[in-house]
């Protein structure tokens, strides 16, 4: 996966480590641009990817989600990293502390599946 400066319309990095069978739905840079995260399916589960893009030639960080990744978002703050998990048989959001780098609570949510995640301006909803 290529990063491009949009000013220039250079390619700045190249990101690897995504296994040939899993495909991301959803990717965001932290607000202060240390991380980029992409999440998504594997073969029965979810997981997540993050890339550290100042050293870009070093393997992505992952985790796994029990469910597949439908979007994902960060806290204002950058603090945690919010996910939106499942479809069909219910779904979860995930909630992923940045500093620690582990998921710190798993909230269900609706039976028929969560397709988005966002969070307020405030952090608070």
């Amino acid at each position: 996966m290529g990063l491009w400066d949009v000013a220039s319309g250079r390619m700045t990095a190249i990101l690897h480590g995504i296994p040939a069978d899993q495909r991301l739905t959803a990717m965001k840079f932290s607000p202060d641009g240390s991380m980029l995260v992409g999440g998504g399916t594997g073969t029965s589960w979810g997981s997540v990817y993050v890339w550290r893009p100042g050293t870009p030639n070093q393997p992505p960080d992952r985790f796994r989600t029990p469910r597949f990744v439908d979007d994902l978002t960060f806290t204002p703050d950058g603090s945690q990293l919010v996910l939106s998990t499942g479809w069909d048989d219910g779904g979860d959001f995930v909630l992923w502390d940045t500093a620690t780098q582990r998921i710190v609570k798993t909230v269900p949510a609706d039976a028929a599946g969560v397709w988005a995640a966002d969070v307020s301006t405030d952090a608070r909803s």
